[in-house]
């Protein structure tokens, strides 16, 4: 089975992670005050998915709080995110 790994927060917002990169295209100023964890979620193999298993596997993430792993945007990322959107 193929998994993904995705950042997301409390709030149940995600973005799919595979290097710095993502992030720096992805995240939106006010997403850099948020607390981020990291996961692998299931990515099925068949292109028409309902995306929707997506947001299920977070909230299944989210109601263990104590099995959370947190994810911190470095300071050097930070600084590319607000590079970018200013660019824009």
């Amino acid at each position: 089975m193929p998994f993904a790994r995705v950042i997301f927060n409390k709030q149940g917002k995600y973005h799919w992670y595979d290097d710095d990169d993502d992030l720096i295209v992805s995240l939106k100023t006010n997403d850099l005050n948020k607390e981020w964890f990291v996961a692998d979620l299931f990515f099925p193999e068949n292109p028409d998915y309902n995306a929707a298993i997506h947001k299920q596997e977070i909230s299944g993430f989210l109601s263990n709080p104590d099995e959370l792993v947190r994810f911190d945007i470095s300071d050097d990322v930070k600084s590319k995110i607000l590079e970018f959107r200013r660019s824009i």
